[in-house]
């Protein structure tokens, strides 16, 4: 594991994907996919899902696989974003715990 403040034990790439997120059983929101790596995402988006919580992720152009796939996931972290060019209101990293 890296120290001080990375925590990432995997290498990231950047990669900008609309998705979908599903949180609530039912409640649907937006979002963009910044960077992920092979176990995890940084994501932003108008939902501020509990940390802990897990939730639901549609990508139609997944870099994980070549067609469309709905990944289950764990909220890690969720904070609101302070940039005034910001689309959306909040950051949120998640561990990928597998397909659905």
């Amino acid at each position: 594991m890296k120290t001080g403040k990375e925590k990432r034990n995997d290498k990231r790439s950047s990669k900008s994907i609309p998705i979908m997120l599903e949180y609530k059983t039912g409640l649907y929101c937006s979002a963009i996919m910044q960077n992920y790596s092979s176990n995890g995402m940084y994501l932003e988006t108008d939902c501020s899902p509990d940390t802990g919580s897990k939730i639901y992720i549609g990508i139609e152009k997944s870099p994980y696989e070549l067609c469309p796939a709905v990944y289950s996931a764990k909220v890690i972290w969720c904070d609101e974003i302070h940039d005034d060019e910001a689309i959306y209101l909040y950051g949120m990293g998640v561990k990928l715990n597998g397909y659905c």
